[in-house]
């Protein structure tokens, strides 16, 4: 069953904390599994989330880049459900930030994103950031208002210390 959360980031951290504890990889944490929520976007988007890694700041620079490129779908046929891309190494497994999928309904621009894992405490700010950075991407290159962040993460964890 997927939890819905809406964008209650609070219920989130509340319903971690409340998850047995799990050993991966010698490390504990505590997860949520199939978990649903939406990222608020504001016009105004003030970034204050940074990044631990390399890795994440390239992996925003290209799902930026890869929208920006991909929104030409929209020219032939507005309601194109077809502007999806896989975020992947080099060896082809699925990064954290797996798969966007973004659609046009009644003027608002869209966008689906699903991810593998997400630490809640070290990428969560970070990762919504991109999202709504993505939406502001699309809204300003197509002219259209925002519609809906929506987010499905199949592991939502954070590291006990």
């Amino acid at each position: 069953m997927i939890k819905n959360y809406g964008v209650n980031y609070d219920e989130i951290l509340k319903d971690l904390d409340q998850e047995l504890t799990l050993k991966i990889n010698r490390k504990y944490y505590k997860e949520l599994t199939n978990v649903s929520y939406e990222v608020d976007y504001h016009a105004n988007i003030t970034l204050t989330a940074l990044p631990d890694e390399a890795d994440d700041k390239a992996e925003r620079f290209y799902l930026i880049n890869t929208l920006t490129g991909r929104l030409n779908v929209f020219e032939d046929e507005e309601h194109s459900r077809r502007l999806v891309f896989p975020n992947l190494y080099p060896n082809g497994l699925c990064k954290c930030i797996s798969l966007v999928n973004a659609y046009i309904r009644e003027d608002k621009f869209y966008v689906n994103v699903f991810i593998r894992s997400q630490n809640f405490l070290e990428n969560f700010k970070y990762d919504c950031e991109t999202m709504a950075i993505l939406m502001h991407v699309g809204i300003e290159e197509l002219s259209l208002s925002p519609g809906k962040i929506t987010v499905f993460c199949t592991n939502l964890h954070k590291e006990i210390t």
